[in-house]
């Protein structure tokens, strides 16, 4: 790692006082119980590491923590064999070019954990386009953790809160073998043959919803997105609850951060090939 930039003022303060408060918090339980996680020697329990990069402002790490904690609580009201809770390091500084991460993640994290894990990169590059708002690097499996890139400070400058908040769970999710398909996403009509609007846009299919209308046409693209930078990844034709993708609308309306039927069942695959592996 490179050495660690110097900050000052009141937001910085505020940011290292919340990671402190949140790494206390974490390691002494209550984050882990609050998120839905339990005891159960029969668990295997799984860790989703947030690595926070020092560029990340309070905001932003307000933003992961949320996320992490709708996504343990949903997560372990899922799954019996599998628990799911999440740790936050200290902020540090370690190079955010997307082909650094994807090469060289492993030499980021420190310490042991015990079972397999997630490690989430949470970055704030605003106009850092060769990482988008996220991707994943690997899945987890039981040789090696999965990791995960979250530009959460790009989707909450363009997007706002819950858009960021579900791509964070949206990129956690592919590690665990989730993909944009398994999403949902609501469409609803208007009269007289009006353009619709989509609505209730889940975390996988946050960033690839897809929409015709008089204000798509131009010579660099030909559909809108639900998000202000569409994902690179392979868009749906049709989401998990039967939605067609590519519809005649006129915006997207709402984000929900509750993951679809199918998003869980493509982790359960996922997981029942962990246990196997590991048992």
């Amino acid at each position: 790692m490179t050495e660690r930039k110097q900050h000052g003022g009141g937001s910085e303060t505020r940011r290292r006082t919340m990671l402190a408060a949140l790494g206390t918090a974490v390691a002494a339980g209550p984050f882990a119980q609050a998120a839905g996680a339990t005891t159960d020697a029969a668990e295997q329990a799984l860790t989703l590491h947030l690595h926070v990069h020092e560029d990340c402002t309070s905001e932003d790490i307000e933003c992961a923590s949320r996320a992490a904690t709708l996504l343990s609580r949903q997560f372990n009201e899922r799954f019996d064999e599998f628990s799911l809770s999440w740790t936050i390091t200290a902020e540090s500084d370690w190079s955010t070019d997307r082909t650094h991460l994807e090469s060289e993640w492993e030499g980021i994290p420190e310490g042991d954990t015990d079972g397999p894990g997630i490690h989430a990169f949470l970055l704030r590059g605003s106009w850092q386009f060769d990482n988008g708002y996220g991707h994943r690097i690997d899945r987890v499996t039981a040789d090696a953790d999965g990791a995960t890139v979250a530009n959460v400070g790009a989707a909450r400058f363009w997007d706002g809160n819950r858009v960021a908040a579900n791509l964070i769970i949206h990129e956690v999710l592919h590690a665990l073998g989730a993909d944009h398909a398994d999403g949902e996403v609501t469409y609803v009509s208007r009269d007289r043959g009006e353009a619709g609007v989509y609505t209730n846009v889940s975390p996988m299919s946050t960033a690839y919803v897809r929409y015709v209308g008089e204000e798509c046409d131009g010579p660099f693209r030909d559909s809108c997105s639900d998000t202000a930078w569409p994902g690179s990844g392979t868009v749906p034709d049709t989401f998990s609850n039967g939605t067609d993708n590519f519809a005649q609308a006129t915006a997207v309306r709402t984000h929900t951060t509750v993951v679809a039927d199918a998003a869980w069942d493509s982790v359960g695959s996922q997981l029942a090939e962990l246990e196997n592996d590991l048992s």
